[in-house]
């Protein structure tokens, strides 16, 4: 894994849609795109379903959960899964494989890194996977760089 930080966005065109926070009335969506990066990342869930769905609504609640929406689709997903008095650290970005290929995950995690930023935090991080080079693409054309390397091992 790679350990990614930033302290000002490049200058990016977004895609097409908006960035909001997502709503509680998208809960089975979501809960449903939290299931599928786990699989795609891990190949299956490190969670119990019924934990996931409630850590997801949990996150709804809380205003950490935001969404890309393209012609009143969800079309990408992407947390703010910790903060600490100076970072905000975004993590589970996710795009449904139909929708890749659009820049929606770019304009998402840009909004919200400038979204945490204009909150008051000095920085932004976030973890990529070593071996993906799209994922690592993404968050560098942001404006995100490599800080650090980590062994994330899974103990069942």
């Amino acid at each position: 894994m790679i350990v990614h930080e930033l302290e000002k966005t490049n200058d990016l065109t977004l895609s097409k849609g908006k960035f909001e926070h997502a709503k509680l009335e998208n809960l089975d969506l979501l809960f449903e795109y939290r299931i599928a990066f786990d699989e795609e990342a891990f190949g299956y869930s490190r969670i119990e379903y019924d934990e996931l769905r409630s850590e997801t609504e949990y996150r709804i609640r809380k205003g950490n959960f935001y969404n890309w929406i393209y012609d009143n689709e969800i079309v990408s997903m992407a947390v703010v899964v910790r903060r600490t008095n100076n970072i905000g650290i975004i993590g589970l970005v996710y795009t449904p494989e139909k929708f890749r290929g659009n820049g929606y995950a770019t304009s998402t995690v840009l909004s919200m890194s400038n979204e945490i930023l204009k909150s008051g935090l000095s920085k932004c991080g976030l973890f990529t996977d070593k071996s993906n080079p799209t994922s690592n693409h993404i968050y560098h054309e942001i404006g995100y760089r490599p800080k650090a390397e980590y062994a994330d091992i899974y103990f069942e």
